[in-house]
């Protein structure tokens, strides 16, 4: 069945880990070889990220701030002003 792993990255500046970044991508690619999913929430790194791997047999998509309000950081102006209510009610199918 599919596999999951998570690397996890400093809140800010992402730039400043990227080589331990690189070496746990690298550890994902020898486990699963190719159809990896790489889902970056990492700043402007995520473009590095990106960029810097595209063209192989895995995905590497940008997720941007998806994550940010389930975390408490309200970081883009769209979100100001909503509750915990108003994010759970926008997940209900």
């Amino acid at each position: 069945g599919p596999q999951f792993g998570v690397i996890e990255v400093p809140k800010s500046n992402a730039f400043l880990e990227m080589e331990r970044v690189y070496e746990q991508m690298n550890k994902f690619r020898e486990l699963f070889e190719k159809d990896i999913v790489f889902a970056f929430s990492c700043g402007m790194a995520a473009n590095v990220f990106v960029s810097d791997n595209h063209g192989d047999d895995n995905f590497y998509l940008d997720l941007g701030h998806i994550w940010d309000p389930f975390v408490g950081n309200m970081s883009r102006c769209n979100l100001e002003g909503l509750t915990k209510e108003d994010i759970e009610r926008n997940l209900r199918p």
